[in-house]
């Protein structure tokens, strides 16, 4: 009888054990996303800084390139596939949101072939918009005053930025 109630135990507890993994898959299939950070700690600083050297700019975080950046009229759909998974850390912007720069912070992922592909495709998108682009290391980033100067937003960095804009508006 003791073999019966063992037996009849064991199958109880494997019941349950299934019955809890089925149930744990069925909320982790109603809820597959979870929240996580907007920005790394390495990111979260270089948002505080460039905040405390550039008060009077609008400052973006983790922006696609295709929301600052679009292909000429007639290269859209090939052009926009090329830029349209990329991002840029930061995109600084006068208040007429006209973008001056952008920012990007290179942590050690960096160095690996395929970010630097990567990289280099930003680096060229937005070089052929005629938009600034600037790369500090995530580790050793600048304190604010030499942000300030890096970034010292002159008006003829402005108004070529705002050119660049004019003429893409022309030729749509």
């Amino acid at each position: 009888m003791s073999h019966g109630i063992e037996a009849l135990g064991a199958l109880i507890l494997i019941a349950l054990a299934t019955g809890i993994a089925g149930l744990a898959q069925v909320l982790k299939e109603r809820r597959p996303y979870s929240a996580k950070l907007l920005m790394s700690p390495a990111e979260q600083e270089a948002y505080r800084r460039l905040r405390a050297a550039l008060p009077d700019r609008l400052i973006f975080a983790q922006v696609q390139l295709c929301r600052f950046i679009e292909a000429r009229k007639g290269l859209k759909r090939e052009w926009h596939n090329r830029i349209a998974q990329l991002s840029a850390d930061f995109v600084i912007c006068e208040a007429d949101s006209s973008v001056i720069a952008v920012v990007e912070i290179d942590d050690r992922t960096h160095g690996r072939a395929k970010q630097r592909q990567r990289d280099e495709k930003k680096n060229r998108a937005c070089s052929s918009a005629g938009i600034r682009m600037i790369r500090w290391p995530a580790r050793g980033l600048p304190d604010v005053q030499t942000m300030r100067e890096e970034l010292a937003l002159n008006r003829a960095a402005s108004a070529e930025s705002k050119k660049a804009v004019a003429d893409g508006a022309l030729r749509r």
